[in-house]
């Protein structure tokens, strides 16, 4: 059976998974280098256009504001561990109405996962759907019997600090990183884009070589992270209340 490249809306990425992606797309395509398609102009071309991004990136993250940012993420992810070890205490109360609100709080939390791991666009992203979330019925009735009420506070109230450095940071340069990251993404999509096609073109050609073997590394690489896109869209999806 002829293989293909798996396609996805690699617009839809973050700045940082996006740069990820395509690292991890360019480390296997470097690890098998299937007749030497690492001196194809096409490539070329696609790495180019990664590496300048990834640069922009960088320069990006260098800010003067990058360790108040790293700062604050990190006491943003202090509450938020804080906010569900107290939730995970509740599953255990000996009263059995405050232990099925604590239960069904946890199922919640389980439900995005551990945010503190996520990049910093991811985090700010979920904390929001998860504070939103927590402020439905049943689950606004559940915090506030359990007395949770300040930990939703503290973690709304860290992550729009965080929210408001970074706005920061981009305010700092005029927004000129945020205009050239979308510029440079779009030439890095191009250019993979047209890279995919001559994968394509090779693979059909060259069914004994190596180009299906890059074709299965690549392509998982590629349905993890449409599966990453796949959770984000499902967190951000309103979910109907009874």
């Amino acid at each position: 059976m002829n293989k293909t490249m798996i396609r996805f809306d690699y617009a839809q990425l973050r700045n940082e998974t996006h740069v990820e992606y395509h690292s991890e797309f360019i480390a296997a395509a470097t690890k098998f280098n299937p007749d030497n398609l690492i001196f194809n102009p096409v490539y070329k071309t696609y790495t180019a256009a990664h590496e300048a991004e990834t640069n922009l990136l960088d320069e990006m993250r260098k800010s003067v504001y990058t360790d108040l940012i790293t700062a604050q993420d990190e006491k943003r992810d202090e509450v938020f561990r804080g906010f569900h070890l107290t939730v995970q205490a509740n599953t255990h109360h000996f009263e059995q109405d405050k232990r099925e609100r604590g239960i069904r709080l946890a199922i919640v939390f389980k439900n995005y996962g551990n945010i503190a791991k996520k990049t910093f666009d991811a985090e700010t992203a979920a904390i929001d759907d998860l504070l939103r979330e927590l402020k439905k019925t049943p689950f606004l009735n559940d915090i506030q019997n359990l007395k949770l009420d300040d930990w939703v506070n503290q973690l709304q109230y860290e992550n729009e600090q965080f929210k408001r450095l970074m706005e920061a940071r981009y305010e700092e340069s005029g927004n000129r990183p945020n205009d050239n990251m979308r510029h440079l993404r779009g030439e890095t999509d191009h250019a993979f884009r047209a890279l995919l096609n001559v994968l394509d073109v090779f693979i059909l050609l060259n069914q004994d070589t190596g180009y299906p073997l890059l074709a299965d590394n690549v392509n998982a690489i590629a349905e993890r992270y449409k599966n990453i896109l796949a959770q984000e869209a499902g967190m951000r999806k309103p979910k109907k209340t009874n």
